[in-house]
């Protein structure tokens, strides 16, 4: 934290007052945002990023989305999970990515909804992609979404810190030599594309490490 100027330190304390939702998890995203601005989460990528199954990853953050899903009993769509798909990455850092983006859809869905999630290889990238069936954005709204100090309010729906959240995302898959990018329509949903580099030759699955 030496690194973190008191504004900073404020600022989160400022965010933390206004956003509402879980409390553990507005917690781990002040200390995500920590990480990221002190330098610490690009030390962790350089010291532990390792070949990951792509699949795998997802599989850990839908099963952590499970809960919130069924209190809004909205269910998920799956296309392309069974793809022997590598990336090179942080693995707490890639499940940071993919369940909050997770969350996010399964927050702004519609009771009843479905939250659809798709993996797409493109060349040596590969693009997955997370859809909800929500109010969507409008232009202006996209622009602020990864804003830290931004609280999008679609169609006034409970907020669960997601400026603070997505711009965490945003980071996170910078560090991952990514991209991320939303398409959205008022009315008819939206949907973020997460892009990362494909690994062509992974390691021995038996070499891998536990990181």
């Amino acid at each position: 934290l030496d690194r973190i100027g008191q504004d900073q330190v404020s600022e989160y304390v400022d965010l933390l007052a206004r956003s509402t939702g879980d409390l553990s998890y507005i917690v781990e995203s002040m200390l995500l945002a920590l990480q990221i601005d002190s330098g610490r989460a690009r030390e962790l990528y350089a010291s532990w990023a390792a070949p990951h199954q792509l699949h795998a990853i997802i599989e850990v953050a839908l099963e952590k989305s499970i809960p919130k899903a069924e209190e809004r009993t909205v269910s998920i769509d799956i296309v392309g999970l069974d793809a022997d798909l590598w990336v090179y990455g942080h693995k707490e850092q890639l499940l940071q990515i993919f369940r909050r983006i997770l969350d996010n859809a399964i927050s702004f869905s519609p009771k009843g909804g479905t939250v659809s999630v798709s993996l797409v290889q493109d060349d040596d990238r590969v693009n997955i992609t997370f859809t909800d069936r929500g109010p969507g954005m409008t232009p202006d709204e996209v622009k602020a979404a990864f804003d830290r100090l931004s609280q999008i309010n679609r169609a006034q729906q409970e907020q669960q810190g997601i400026g603070l959240s997505l711009n965490l995302v945003h980071s996170l898959v910078e560090i991952h030599g990514g991209e991320i990018s939303v398409e959205s329509t008022p009315g008819k949903g939206s949907s973020f594309i997460v892009s990362l580099p494909l690994l062509e030759d992974p390691v021995d699955v038996n070499q891998l490490g536990e990181h």
